[in-house]
């Protein structure tokens, strides 16, 4: 009266119903009372998950602070019954995104709705953005192979260079403007594979930054608020190798930053927001493997920081799906979501009231501070009350602004020589949107007016003393008197 357990091992060469049978005590050496138990049949099916993911409208327009939706549509195309959830790749770390349902239960060949719901900050700028969309499985599991080891985890060596301050830069991008916008322009030679290192460069491992990130500590030291540029060399042997898999680029960083893989931008939030600290990791970006060429590689990123707390961390990696091993390898869904600019902007003057001398010239400061997503241009008006006392000699008539800047606009006046005391003059000052769709302007009214010396001298009285000057004197002796003339010549009513 015992009991054994033996445990084997089978490995299923291909999809499908599978009959297995194991029998005990095959060569019958064992002496029982019952020959006919010993063998146990079982039908194993080995079944595969596979799913079609479509979108109702892969581009689709909102508003900053507003809820955009995709509609979307999952068919589980396998044939077991399965539970999934919608994978995101794209979204900025300070948009609200949310799915639902979070995890959808299809049997095979059912199909369900799921919505994705994205709310931009109201710091996000007018423009596109992609996303990618993958649906995973509860059977799903991959193979993952690092390409470019971390500087946390192999203190892998980078090329850097960096500027003086967070906001000089060494290879020259406008400012404000996304890629693709018709205004860009950036120097990107320092992404390229054959760039050559000057003096600014050296060779040190990473992470770079001030101090540790949790438990990881930096291996170069990279102080102060700068732009900082990394680039590291790889080699790919076989790129046959990675051909139905992915690469997901992983970050960490502190702050902004675009990310290369040879030359091409994979990820890039340099003027997203209000930035964020670093963290691994901050973004994981999947994309095809169509970047990836057969020899050298350049990985290459540019990080901005702001607040003196410097961090940079990178690694590259190859994700391989087991569902490859019958031909399911589904291409990411790719959306795009178009964010439409949004014109806000406030008008203000330091000092409204300007006491001026005769003749003097006066430049007044006006700033106008770009509240919206996207750089606006802006008109100024200005009308003054009185032209014969007061002279509106010119004005800033427009100026461009960039997103969360502060221009500034002059307005020069001058007053008469002739100017009569008393003289007001009233400025009405208007700037208005250029670009906005609908009238947008602010106003601000100002005042300008001859300045008057204060009389300081306390009230004073003079009088006549016996001598006949005049005394200063704020108490004097009042004699009164009736002179000759009256007394000789009293009429009636004249007292």
């Amino acid at each position: 009266d015992a009991t054994s357990v033996d445990i084997f091992y089978w490995t299923p060469e291909a999809l499908g119903d599978y009959n297995l049978t194991v029998t005990a005590d095959s060569d019958s050496e064992v002496s029982e009372s019952n020959e006919d138990n010993n063998t146990l049949e079982r039908v194993i099916h080995i079944g595969f998950y596979a799913y079609n993911l479509t979108v109702m409208e892969s581009h689709v327009t909102g508003n900053v602070s507003e809820i955009i939706r995709f509609e979307l549509n999952l068919t589980n195309e396998g044939d077991v019954e399965d539970n999934f959830t919608i994978q995101i790749s794209g979204a900025y770390y300070s948009w609200d995104v949310t799915v639902t349902p979070n995890v959808i239960h299809l049997q095979p060949g059912e199909s369900g709705n799921v919505t994705l719901d994205v709310v931009p900050d109201s710091e996000t700028l007018a423009g596109n953005y992609s996303m990618a969309l993958t649906a995973r499985s509860q059977y799903y599991s991959e193979i993952k192979e690092i390409v470019v080891l971390s500087g946390r985890d192999n203190d892998t060596e980078w090329w850097w260079a960096h500027s003086n301050s967070s906001s000089t830069q060494l290879y020259q991008c406008t400012d404000n403007d996304e890629p693709g916008d018709p205004g860009y322009q950036c120097d990107t030679s320092w992404t390229e594979l054959d760039f050559d290192y000057d003096d600014n460069w050296s060779l040190d491992p990473a992470p770079f930054g001030d101090s540790d990130v949790g438990n990881v500590d930096n291996n170069t030291v990279w102080a102060g608020n700068s732009y900082a540029y990394f680039r590291h060399i790889f080699t790919i042997d076989n790129l046959s190798a990675y051909e139905g898999g992915s690469l997901s680029m992983n970050t960490a960083a502190n702050n902004y930053g675009t990310y290369y893989l040879n030359s091409q931008i994979v990820f890039n939030d340099m003027r997203q927001g209000q930035g964020h600290t670093a963290n691994y990791w901050n973004d994981e970006t999947l994309f095809g493997p169509g970047l990836l060429q057969e020899g050298e590689n350049v990985l290459a990123s540019v990080v901005r920081e702001t607040g003196n707390t410097q961090w940079f961390d990178e690694e590259l990696e190859a994700v391989f799906s087991r569902s490859a091993a019958w031909d399911f390898v589904p291409p990411p869904l790719e959306l795009e979501m178009e964010v439409l600019p949004s014109y806000k902007f406030e008008l203000q003057a330091p000092g409204s009231n300007k006491e001026l001398d005769a003749g003097e010239l006066y430049t007044w400061e006006i700033w106008v501070h770009n509240l919206g997503n996207i750089v606006d241009t802006y008109d100024l008006q200005v009308s003054l009350n009185d032209t014969t006392n007061f002279t509106l000699l010119n004005w800033t008539t427009s100026l461009s602004v960039g997103v969360s800047e502060t221009g500034s606009m002059s307005i020069n006046i001058s007053l008469a020589a002739d100017i009569i005391e008393g003289a007001r003059g009233g400025l009405n000052v208007t700037a208005v949107s250029r670009d906005a769709t609908d009238v947008l302007e602010q106003w601000v009214n100002l005042t300008v007016r001859l300045y008057v010396p204060p009389d300081y001298l306390p009230p004073q009285v003079f009088v006549l003393n016996e001598s006949g000057l005049m005394v200063n004197s704020s108490s004097f002796l009042v004699v009164w008197y009736v002179a000759d003339w009256y007394k000789e010549e009293l009429q009636f009513g004249n007292d």
